[in-house]
């Protein structure tokens, strides 16, 4: 029995102690019948009563609730775990679709303006117009990559960089390009995805697959990529925009921004990988134009 209903019940006898007596005084001093005090002290009891099973109920309904919701978890204990799969594992379209609406409603939510493109390197009628890229504008592009998931453990996840050959290349010479790698399954978890991505930039033209932290990999940083110093999550990345640590400040026009793009990719693979789940292509990303209020607009970025 809860400390509350002890309580309850000790100030309850009190009352009723208190009231008993009060009606045997009135019966001495107070010329009443005695069935009359009997029945009004019958009420009175009724009273009680039903206000010890009010409280009672009022009391009891909150750990039932918390019961409820205890029983529920324990029955499936892997319903929330973010790497155990619900209606299969989901597309790489559906990771974009869902982490850059909530990029959007980031920067909406600090009042920033932000334009957001689905560009390919290789195609130059995908890419914004010359008057949307205003000087002074901070530019930042995501790469996505879907993971591979054997199992609902973080060991056993990764990414693969290798498919389409040359995009690791190209991303890794565009420095205002990060991956974006979604480290969830469960589609649940898309309501909170962008807290559950990491951030990251090859080291080099060339890698293969990835781990979130794999001890059975052959030791390297590609294995352990939760410690590696080029990863990071999404609120380093906003805060690096304005610090001019991560994106480009876009200070030629977007032509000129277009063409060094095109250089970068410019020995990519027109094939696509079979890392891919439909037919647009492998290499496009998405390009955010961000304005927002920076240190210093003369820092370079650093990524």
């Amino acid at each position: 029995m809860s400390q509350r209903r002890i309580r309850l019940f000790i100030a309850t006898a009190i009352a009723i102690w208190i009231q008993g007596l009060v009606l045997l005084a009135t019966i001495r001093i107070v010329n009443i019948p005695v069935p009359t005090m009997l029945a009004a002290l019958l009420l009175a009891g009724m009273g009680a009563a039903a206000m010890i099973a009010i409280l009672w109920l009022d009391l009891d309904e909150p750990q039932r609730s918390l019961s409820t919701i205890a029983i529920r978890t324990s029955r499936n204990p892997q319903g929330a775990h973010p790497l155990a799969t619900r209606l299969g594992l989901p597309l790489e379209r559906e990771y974009e679709a869902w982490i850059v609406e909530e990029i959007e409603l980031y920067f909406a939510g600090l009042g920033c303006s932000v334009d957001t493109w689905a560009v390919s390197p290789r195609d130059e009628k995908t890419w914004p117009a010359d008057h949307a890229l205003k000087k002074g504008t901070k530019l930042l592009g995501l790469q996505f990559k879907r993971p591979h998931v054997s199992a609902p453990a973080f060991s056993k996840l990764s990414w693969r960089l290798d498919q389409p050959p040359g995009q690791v290349k190209g991303v890794y010479h565009t420095p205002e390009i990060v991956y974006c790698l979604p480290t969830f399954a469960h589609r649940d978890w898309r309501h909170q995805c962008l807290h559950h991505c990491i951030f990251w930039r090859p080291t080099s033209a060339s890698h293969g697959s990835i781990w979130y932290a794999n001890a059975a990999a052959p030791k390297s940083p590609d294995s352990k990529l939760i410690d590696h110093p080029n990863a990071t999550r999404w609120g380093v990345i906003a805060e690096g925009l304005m610090r001019c640590t991560s994106g480009k400040l876009l200070d030629g026009s977007a032509r000129q921004y277009v063409k060094s793009i095109h250089e970068a990719f410019g020995n990519a693979d027109e094939g696509h990988g079979d890392d891919h789940d439909d037919e647009l292509d492998p290499f496009t990303f998405y390009l955010f134009a961000i304005r927002v209020p920076l240190d210093d607009i003369h820092t370079q970025p650093n990524m």
